[in-house]
């Protein structure tokens, strides 16, 4: 594809200010500009869980006014219009910025205009996206983000395929086809995040999430649709452990009419180490079910990881993944990492399969 136009006013990483208490949304792209001082020997930032708590990376840069503006320096002093009001005010200020004693709120427009033409078929490509978000802080400990987005677009062929086959722009959601190959759709996000202490931090919302390290992950990706969730991240010492349940939708089963897509429950332990100062080490455990009567069932809701497959092992109903992830920083500047995923795992058989049975 051969792009011919490409303008992005997106409102994120680079206007984060002294409103700490929220977690940074994660783009592959903008996580990229600062990330490079969280992955070096000695840091005792936990990478593998994603977003980032906004607290945590300025803590980790040191100054909390400038540390972030700073990443982006050098790439707004090469833009001819850098330096104009209404740019810096589209890129670098916010739109609304109110502060007082005990609160801090933030309102910024997104807008997402790109064009372009398919090479080979000679179609136009095209990306509309319209929206505004809005972040704070109440007091010192509770924080607050929403967003919300418009959008009508055309894709690329392999593209344009999956979506008419299973009614959904991907990491986006359903469409309304308009207009031949165009489609319109929408998303919101939102979440509340709370921290009752200092190794306790509790979020509660409708958004992303990512675990492991890399641009994709086995274990838990962000490519999907925002889904309800309810978070809560413990750091002890070199330990973080995080409990998350989740309430997605099933794109495998029958879509049930007014009602969209069957939905399905979650519930993800994640248990990560540092080992030493180059090494870090975490367990991933995840059970995934559907039905009305077992989301009642204490059994699913669990807090305590690896405790359902050995307490169920055959008789549960539930969908049970196991995996790992290991990070190793050998020199600076290097970071070389794995994962290791197991689907429905279960002692007996692998035994059955090894004795050819």
């Amino acid at each position: 594809m051969k792009k011919i136009i490409l303008i992005m006013v997106f409102i994120s990483i680079g206007k984060i200010t002294l409103a700490q208490q929220y977690f940074i949304p994660y783009e592959a792209h903008t996580y990229a500009a600062f990330e490079k001082k969280l992955y070096q020997p000695g840091s005792r930032f936990f990478t593998d869980i994603k977003p980032y708590l906004a607290k945590e990376v300025f803590n980790t840069y040191g100054d909390t006014t400038q540390s972030l503006f700073s990443i982006y320096g050098d790439y707004f002093s090469a833009v001819p219009f850098s330096k104009r009001g209404w740019f810096r005010k589209l890129r670098t200020e916010h739109l609304f910025d109110v502060t007082g004693e005990e609160y801090h709120i933030q309102i910024d427009p997104i807008l997402h205009l790109e064009s372009g033409r398919e090479r080979i078929a000679g179609e136009g490509l095209r990306v509309n996206t319209r929206g505004v978000m809005v972040k704070g802080t109440l007091g010192k400990n509770l924080g607050f983000f929403s967003s919300y987005l418009e959008n009508q677009a055309s894709f690329v062929n392999y593209l344009d395929s999956f979506i008419l086959q299973n009614r959904v722009v991907p990491g986006q959601g359903m469409i309304r086809i308009f207009k031949g190959a165009n489609y319109d759709y929408a998303s919101a996000t939102g979440y509340i995040q709370y921290q009752p202490a200092k190794f306790l931090n509790l979020q509660f919302g409708h958004e992303r999430n990512f675990i492991g390290d890399g641009y994709r992950s086995l274990l838990l990706s962000d490519n999907t649709y925002p889904y309800p969730f309810l978070k809560m991240i413990t750091t002890v010492g070199p330990f973080r452990y995080l409990n998350l349940y989740g309430f997605m939708m099933d794109m495998r089963s029958p879509v049930i009419r007014d009602q969209g897509f069957q939905k399905k429950f979650v519930n993800i332990h994640y248990l990560s180490s540092h080992i030493g100062k180059r090494v870090t080490f975490s367990l991933f455990e995840s059970i995934t079910w559907g039905g009305n009567n077992r989301f009642l069932d204490p059994a699913y809701l669990n807090p305590v990881i690896f405790y359902h497959p050995i307490a169920f092992s055959d008789q549960s109903a539930a969908n049970i993944l196991l995996g790992a992830n290991l990070k190793v920083i050998p020199i600076k500047n290097i970071v070389v990492y794995s994962q290791l995923m197991l689907d429905e795992f279960r002692g007996k058989d692998i035994a059955r399969r090894m004795v050819g049975e």
